[in-house]
């Protein structure tokens, strides 16, 4: 499983794992490469941060997915998609 590998003294926050293993476990991600997934990955977290911020702060403040929150991660997902291929 590439999904979650993270450089040394560079740890993944919270709220990131969250979107990618939702990303992973619901299918999102079955149509990507395996040897593109990191970029894949590491590119669909800088969108989130920039398209969709509320889903991270949302994440980080409620500490639960809510479904308005999956609700904005699935268009994020969704939309992330449409630019990555």
């Amino acid at each position: 499983m590439e999904v979650l590998k993270q450089p040394q003294y560079s740890p993944m926050a919270v709220e990131q794992q969250v979107m990618i293993i939702y990303a992973v476990t619901n299918g999102f991600l079955d149509d990507v490469d395996v040897a593109k997934i990191r970029n894949w990955e590491r590119d669909f977290h800088e969108f989130m941060a920039t398209k969709f911020p509320q889903v991270g702060d949302a994440l980080r403040k409620e500490k639960v997915l809510s479904k308005d929150t999956e609700e904005a991660l699935k268009r994020g997902i969704t939309e992330y998609k449409k630019v990555a291929q």
